[in-house]
């Protein structure tokens, strides 16, 4: 008699047991630990990209393709074709030891003859401008394979920003002689012993102010 009462006891013990066990995987979740909230990703703004830069860049490894690109970027406000032969004149028209001033003279007198109606009227057609032929290094060996440093590329690009040393749109000559209507002044190539002049239009009455 106590032997069955003992497992009868024990029966509804283990029954009772289950039910616990049951309740505590049911799907009401009850009694089940809730998840760790993940923490949010934070977001990442990209940083802007600096066109003119890219441009910089470009020009110092002669990528047309990402020139073009920053070209259109930059609404057309620099294009790569005139960055890159103004940055390559003035390199070739310069000495190595030139100091910056003589250099931007070199692209100011450039961009003058762009400017002026005694030339053509785009970076590219005055410096491949003949009969006779201006400037004589687009003609020699190696000139279109050169690419420019980028010490000449930032230099001719603080010229296309509008950086000048005369700030006088009538100074369209620079030679090894005097020529036009008067010499402004002369650049002394220490390297080579031998001076740059820059000069006066022939026809100073074009640029008359007033």
């Amino acid at each position: 008699m106590k032997r069955t009462t003992l497992i009868k006891t024990l029966a509804a013990l283990f029954f009772v047991a289950a039910i616990v066990i049951s309740a505590s995987f049911s799907p009401s979740g009850q009694g089940v630990e809730a998840a760790p909230t993940p923490e949010p990703t934070p977001t990442v703004t990209p940083e802007p990209i600096d066109w003119r830069e890219v441009m910089v860049n470009a020009v110092c490894h002669a990528d047309a393709h990402g020139g073009l690109e920053a070209e259109n970027a930059l609404g057309g406000a620099i294009k790569y074709d005139d960055l890159y032969l103004l940055a390559k004149i003035i390199s070739w028209e310069s000495g190595p030891d030139w100091r910056d001033w003589g250099i931007l003279a070199i692209g100011e007198v450039v961009l003058n003859r762009v400017a002026s109606p005694e030339f053509p009227n785009t970076i590219r057609d005055v410096i491949y401008q003949t009969d006779p032929i201006q400037y004589e290094p687009v003609w020699s060996d190696g000139w279109e394979d050169y690419i420019p440093s980028e010490r000449y590329v930032r230099l001719a690009l603080r010229l296309l920003d509008g950086e000048c040393v005369f700030n006088d749109p009538s100074i369209v000559f620079q030679a090894l002689f005097p020529q036009g209507s008067g010499t402004v002044c002369a650049y002394h190539d220490d390297d080579l012993d031998n001076d740059t002049y820059f000069c006066w239009s022939y026809e100073p009455d074009y640029y008359a102010v007033g």
